[in-house]
């Protein structure tokens, strides 16, 4: 494993992390740390950094933490200190227990709650069968050297705090933010952790630092820890908003997110720094909905936003919380012009599964009208909007533009039924039954809809279907009560099929219509083998009369192959 570890360090393979912290020899392991810290490839301080995120649970591994860490010490290496901040005040972790005292006066046992580290919990119940020398091996590195470990890596930091403020601050933002909640699951977890006491709270005047760590004062709770951070001064400075705001983002800790929260908000009354656009959308694509809202309430608030690219702001409105994002579109409405959003990106907004801002993307389109068939294309898009709750409107807006019968098609037009949102599909129903509307007698459009898997529209297809075909046709040439038919037996079955379809067929063979060929094609695809045959035999039919149809049938059905010898048949037949 040794040499394996060799390799993969002088190769720079990301394995060589999983292969070290597998060795258990002090000798070996020394050897690789020190090549290691002097290794200068950005890869290796990767590494590092990567290595203290881990927990210190390797036997074996002190070594290897003390010579990393005195390394990053030594030639400054700010990443990997801020690594070892968290790392280290994950060492100390005290646990609850009882403590009794004998009462003389009153000659009754006390019974009081303390907080005791793990080793004298574990050194009073093993003691019987563990001899203390033998008990220290079950320990990465004693409480003395642990306790040691934190008040050195903060005296690193201290020295930053009083010779360099900015980069104090984008020195421990990092390791503030590499804290987890486990970390943090108990009240004596913050007490416990020496530097995060400092940065949060060094000048708190709740609490006082002894040798070991820091203690609420008398009468003081957790409750009483205001943002009172050390070095406050670097953070009360445009460059300390800042990194405040990059803390809320980055936080894994909500204790630590809760604080900068509290702490931003402290220093944004006194000092004006108006947040980046890339901060806010991170704060607004954040998974804590307390960050998500406090992001937009800072967007409403930023003079800087009406100079923003579009689309900055199209990456704001990927938002889908409700509440904030009727805060982005009131937002927007404030600071943004209509004459700058074009077509394509009202469309988009209209996408948004966030009912507010779909809201906003109907109104903003309903403010244009399309002008020729590539702004027609732009809005058949809208098929793909995402909200429930107005998806009927954005259908009968786009159809009103789409479904006249100066520009109607129908492969356009059969987008919206096709929508797996009920919104879109209810509304373009609506479409379709209005007065004069292009789709009513479009023969192609019912046979694409006789196909639909959602059975919302298939029953109201039915529906429609049988009223249909039960009314007298409004002229000879008129053959909509022999479609309906045909459409409608394709859903329920029906005797009256193989008369209609050899109608259909007799029809196309006189004078051809495309309208009716989609209807011998939903035929053909009938799931029952009788039907779906007499359909194919009554195509074939057609196919001998009408040769120069013979593309509009392979448009319409790509899965039927004609042989060479099958059409030579037919046409002597024929």
């Amino acid at each position: 494993m040794h040499l394996l570890a060799e390799e993969q360090l002088s190769a720079g393979a990301d394995a060589f992390l999983e292969t070290i912290r597998g060795m258990r020899e002090p000798k070996a392991l020394a050897g690789l740390a020190d090549r290691w810290k002097n290794d200068p490839r950005p890869w290796a301080r990767t590494m590092m950094q990567r290595y203290f995120e881990l927990p210190f649970d390797q036997a074996g591994h002190q070594v290897v933490v003390k010579r990393l860490f005195k390394a990053a010490e030594t030639r400054g290496d700010d990443a990997v200190m801020a690594r070892c901040l968290m790392a280290f005040d994950r060492l100390v972790r005290r646990v609850r227990g009882r403590s009794f005292e004998w009462d003389r006066a009153t000659r009754v046992m006390i019974q009081s709650e303390v907080l005791q580290t793990p080793r004298n919990v574990l050194a009073k119940t093993m003691s019987k069968y563990i001899t203390p020398k033998k008990l220290e091996k079950f320990r990465l590195f004693k409480y003395r050297t642990r306790h040691y470990l934190q008040r050195r890596v903060w005296r690193y930091f201290r020295k930053l705090g009083f010779n360099d403020g900015s980069r104090y601050l984008a020195a421990v933002v990092p390791g503030l933010a590499a804290f987890q909640d486990a970390d943090l699951a108990a009240g004596e977890n913050l007490l416990d952790s020496w530097s995060l006491m400092h940065a949060l709270h060094g000048e708190s005047p709740a609490v006082e630092f002894s040798s070991l760590r820091a203690v609420l004062k008398e009468g003081r709770t957790l409750a009483d820890l205001k943002p009172e951070p050390a070095f406050s001064q670097h953070w009360r400075t445009p460059a300390g908003v800042v990194a405040a705001l990059e803390l809320i983002v980055m936080a894994q800790s909500r204790l630590v997110r809760v604080w900068a929260l509290a702490w931003h908000q402290e220093l944004a009354r006194t000092i004006s720094a108006a947040p980046a656009a890339d901060i806010l959308t991170r704060m607004l694509a954040h998974d804590d909905e307390e960050v998500q809202s406090y992001g937009a309430r800072l967007l409403a608030e930023c003079a800087d936003a009406a100079s923003w690219p579009l689309e900055t702001w199209l990456k704001l409105l990927k938002c889908e919380n409700p509440r904030v994002a009727q805060l982005l579109c009131d937002a927007m409405l404030k600071h943004v012009r209509d004459e700058r959003i074009t077509l394509a990106q009202r469309v988009e907004i209209a996408l948004a599964k966030a009912t507010p801002i779909a809201r906003l993307g109907l109104r903003l389109l309903e403010k244009t009208t399309p002008r020729d068939g590539k702004e027609r294309e732009v809005i058949t898009g809208l098929w793909r909007a995402q909200c429930l709750g107005i998806g009927g409107d954005i259908a009968r807006w786009a159809l009103a533009q789409l479904g006249t019968a100066e520009v109607y098609q129908m492969p356009a037009v059969c987008r919206f039924f096709d929508s797996a949102n009920a919104g879109i599909r209810e509304g373009a129903w609506a479409w379709m039954e209005q007065e004069n509307s292009p789709g009513w007698p479009d023969a192609a459009l019912w046979s694409r809809l006789a196909e639909t898997p959602y059975a919302d529209l298939r029953t109201r297809m039915i529906d429609a279907l049988a009223l249909r075909a039960s009314k007298p046709p409004v002229g000879a040439d008129d053959l909509a009560p022999v479609w309906t038919s045909v459409l409608l037996d394709v859903n329920r079955g029906g005797r009256q099929k193989l008369k209609a379809l050899r109608q259909i067929a007799a029809t196309l063979a006189a004078t051809p219509n495309e309208k009716l060929l989609p209807v011998l094609v939903a035929t053909v695809r009938s799931i029952r083998g009788p039907e779906a045959r007499a359909a194919l035999a009554a195509v074939m039919s057609l196919l001998a009369r009408r040769p120069e149809l013979e593309s509009a049938i392979a448009a319409a059905l790509p899965e039927l192959v004609l042989q060479p010898a099958a059409e030579t048949l037919l046409k002597t037949a024929a």
